[in-house]
Order: structure tokens, then sequence, then C-alpha cells
């Protein structure tokens, strides 16, 4: 198992910080990432629930990915999680995950994505490169969040 972690210090609450995902909508996803994020629309549900499924679109080592994903725990001010629908590439990326933990009238948010990988292509170069453009990505929307949340 591969984990990819972002982790950053916002100078907000909590609850201002899940505010931002609960209620998320194309332009509140594109203006997280706007060099990357493109499309984002619920499928089912019409705010982040459990149960909730939402479509989105994002460029991740300067291809574009289209992504279903079915958000499975919710803890109020706390955490978010999800996993991608399609089976076949669960298989691959297990689930994300984002916490959000109190600290001093601010918080630390954690962004993880989990990765399963065989042993040959957990040592492919293609593979280490895709994970530091991810890496790059993850720790590019930490920043983003912090200056749309201290902005």
């Amino acid at each position: 198992m591969v984990v990819l972690e972002d982790i950053i210090e916002i100078n907000n609450s909590p609850e201002k910080v899940f505010e931002f995902f609960l209620n998320m909508d194309k332009e509140r996803y594109i203006s997280w990432h706007p060099q990357d994020h493109v499309e984002f629309r619920f499928e089912k549900g019409s705010r982040i629930e459990e149960g909730a499924v939402a479509y989105f679109e994002e460029y991740i080592h300067g291809e574009l990915h289209k992504m279903k994903v079915v958000y499975t725990n919710i803890i109020p001010n706390r955490l978010i999680e999800f996993k991608l629908t399609n089976r076949f590439w669960r298989i691959f990326l297990t689930k994300s995950t984002f916490l959000i933990e109190p600290k001093n009238g601010g918080c630390i948010f954690k962004a993880y994505n989990y990765f399963r990988l065989g042993p040959i292509s957990s040592s492919s170069e293609k593979i280490k490169i895709q994970f530091e453009t991810v890496k790059k990505h993850m720790k590019e929307e930490g920043l983003n969040l912090k200056e749309i949340m201290e902005g």
C-alpha cells in the first residue's frame, strides 16, 4: 500500500473548512485548483453526505481524468472519505480521505490517497513519476484551500 499525503495548517475553523466541501459545486471545485479542475457535479444527492455520488474531471500529469466517487464516511467538521465507483480502478486507488483536526482556533487539513500496487508496478519509474505529479497536485490543492479559507 502506498499512501500519498498532504498536510497543511489553515487559520480558519474546522466548520468553515468542512462547509467548503459540504456544499461543493462546479464553481467552488474550479476555484480550489483553477489550473487542473474542470468539472464537478452531483449525480446522486446534492451535497457531500454518505451515499452521495459525485462526478468530476481534473488534469493529473497532463491527462484529463474523469472520475465518479461515492462518499462512504462523513463525520461533520472532521472527516470526508470517498471511493471511486469504478470497481476496476478502485483496486488501485482504494480510497481518498480528508481529515480536519482542530488546532488553536484553526485546523490542520490532511489529505490522503491510498494506492494498492503489486511488486512490479511499485518499482516502476513511470509510477514513481505519476505519484510525484499526484503529490504536487495534492500540495497545490492544500495551498489553494488555505488561501481560500484565509483570504
